[in-house]
């Protein structure tokens, strides 16, 4: 039996959606999806997803706003916007905010006000005032969440 499930995009205008949707039933919990955004041509310049890391790895994945910024830093335009996300099970938008080590990153790259979520439907920041520590590093250093 196959389940389908209807995509909700945000709210963006936008001249062109990204060539490949980022959405698995089996994996919608775990990963976050990025989408850096030219807010001047008004389209999706590149597209993807966290990454889980293997076992000879001193990290348990590269998270999505590292994948972002590791593009913008490279691309030498301005007016790039960094858009994340994850998935429900039914296909809509849940928000995902950066994490302690993300939101450093940010920072010192200045790129702290143009990283974004989305939740209820509207654009929002997505640095938070008391990020937590990572998921993965809670499990990893066997902390408490």
């Amino acid at each position: 039996m196959v389940n389908i499930v209807k995509l909700e995009f945000p709210n963006l205008h936008l001249k062109q959606h990204p060539n490949k949707t980022l959405f698995a039933v089996e994996t919608c919990k775990v990963a976050v999806n990025y989408w850096i955004y030219d807010k001047r041509k008004k389209i999706v310049v590149c597209s993807g997803s966290s990454r889980p890391c293997g076992c000879n790895y001193h990290k348990t994945s590269i998270h999505a706003e590292q994948r972002a910024l590791e593009y913008i830093r490279h691309a030498k335009n301005r007016h790039l916007e960094i858009y994340i996300w994850k998935w429900g099970k039914c296909g809509d938008l849940k928000p995902a905010y950066c994490c302690i080590s993300c939101k450093q990153l940010l920072h010192k790259y200045r790129y702290q006000n143009n990283i974004f979520t989305f939740e209820n439907d509207k654009i929002v920041s997505a640095i938070i005032d008391n990020p937590s520590l990572s998921l993965g590093y809670m499990i990893k250093y066997g902390l408490s969440y």
